[in-house]
């Protein structure tokens, strides 16, 4: 309760007494306005892992508090929190990062999909502002379905082949359908692609009229968007115990991966375990292309590796023969893309990181304290498994890369010194990573470091 004044007066017989509130100085400040910016959306990307299997992947989110203002002063400080996350999300106010400091930005990478709600309250020194809300919807955008063709076959005159397309999958789970095709035959065939029995499905059936190689492809649906074409192949014979050729499976080659390509039959084996030569050979080229076997590096060798001259479909040949039984031949598609199964590489920068350190201080002072820390992208994923380039850089503050070029470099920090023992500093540095095959470039992924210097008696 402010202080009061007595003033009184006689009137007439009676003392009269007025009090009057001491006069103070107005505060006039007036509380700063926070202002968390616009709402956003990102979207959650699935990809395929190493060994097949669909990963979620999620991309680091900015939330920009910078349009806040003070009229009569300056905002120090910006405290962020989140308001409301989706079910499922594990995700606490630690994960916001930085917060509670002068920088008006803080960022977080979800965890879930769904609506993630923040607030803001910005600080001037003496009064808190009112709260402001920002939303951040996290959506799934749909992924590329993925072909598998199953294994190559074997087989024999007028006997059905089933093929087997049920590993082909879909990062999103939706529906697959099924379109296989013949895209080759011996050249004494009469079949084509209308003779495939149950195209739709994932186990369609062939019944070979003649000895040869069968080529057939697979692409799959998800009512969004298709699949890359992927081939099995089909050697038909007429039922001897031939050599059995192993080339592998079908091949699909960017052009970001390098050439030569090389053509593996090293596992065919003989079920008699006769000894049997190798022969490879040119079965299909795209059109206009100037390969044949001439240009295999190895054509009577397991292991051959030859170049590619257009974009386009190749097959090539191994055919196998132990002297004893009719010859056996297998046969490997590889369909050199010209780009459209091309997909950008995605940058991981790592953590964020606090390095600390201690320097001795004497009656000369103290000296900068040696920080040094490592920087790790190897994190960073190229969806084509092309090779990827590297290149680091410092945003903001003072520091420097050593090899800005290199998956795992190191970064030198600050020259921190305090002025005396018992006396510790801190700078923050904030280095972006992007990352590149021979197509394109990566979003940049950031990570921030925050150096401490703490001085130390002798």
């Amino acid at each position: 309760m402010p202080p009061f004044l007595l003033r009184c007066h006689v009137s007439g017989r009676m003392l009269l007494c007025l009090g009057l509130a001491a006069c103070q100085a107005p505060d006039n400040n007036q509380p700063p306005v926070a202002d968390a910016g616009d709402d956003q959306l990102t979207y959650v990307h699935r990809i395929f892992a190493t060994d097949g299997s669909p990963v979620d992947v999620f991309d680091p989110v900015a939330l920009d508090g910078s349009g806040s203002i003070d009229e009569d002063g300056t905002v120090t400080r910006y405290f962020w929190s989140f308001d409301t996350v989706p079910v499922g999300s594990g995700l606490e106010l630690a994960d916001l990062e930085p917060n509670g400091t002068i920088d008006p930005t803080t960022r977080f990478t979800p965890d879930v999909e769904g609506l993630y709600a923040f607030t803001l309250q910005v600080f001037d020194g003496q009064k808190l502002s009112s709260v402001d809300y920002v939303q951040i919807e996290v959506a799934r955008q749909n992924g590329t379905p993925q072909a598998r063709a199953g294994d190559d076959l074997n087989g024999v005159i007028g006997s059905a082949v089933t093929c087997d397309g049920s590993s082909s999958v879909d990062p999103d789970g939706d529906y697959l359908s099924f379109r296989w095709s013949l895209v080759m035959a011996p050249p004494a065939s009469s079949l084509t692609s209308a003779d495939v029995i149950y195209p739709a499905t994932p186990n369609p059936r062939l019944e070979p009229d003649v000895e040869g190689i069968y080529t057939l492809a697979l692409v799959v649906y998800d009512g969004h968007a298709e699949s890359a074409p992927d081939f099995t192949t089909l050697t038909v014979t007429t039922g001897n115990q031939s050599p059995v050729v192993e080339v592998g499976e079908s091949l699909i080659i960017t052009p970001c991966q390098s050439l030569p390509v090389t053509l593996d039959g090293s596992s065919s084996v003989d079920p008699e375990n006769n000894p049997f030569t190798w022969q490879w050979s040119v079965l299909e080229v795209p059109y206009g292309s100037l390969l044949t076997g001439d240009d295999l590096t190895a054509p009577t060798e397991p292991v051959t590796q030859t170049p590619l001259d257009l974009y386009g479909l190749y097959v090539f040949a191994l055919t196998l023969d132990d002297g004893l039984s009719a010859p056996s031949t297998g046969a490997v598609a590889v369909l050199y893309d010209n780009g459209s199964t091309q997909v950008p590489p995605e940058a991981d920068a790592g953590g964020n990181q606090t390095i600390r350190g201690q320097t001795v201080c004497d009656g000369g002072g103290c000296p900068p304290c040696a920080l040094i820390t490592t920087l790790d992208g190897r994190e960073s994923i190229d969806p084509n498994g092309d090779p990827l380039g590297y290149a680091w850089s410092v945003v903001s503050g003072e520091a420097s890369v050593e090899d800005p070029a290199a998956a795992v470099t190191g970064l030198v920090g600050p020259p921190l010194a305090p002025s005396t023992a018992g006396v510790s500093l801190s700078s923050s540095v904030k280095v972006q990573l992007e990352v590149s095959d021979c197509a394109s470039t990566s979003a940049p992924s950031s990570v921030t470091l925050t150096f401490i210097c703490d001085g130390v008696s002798p």
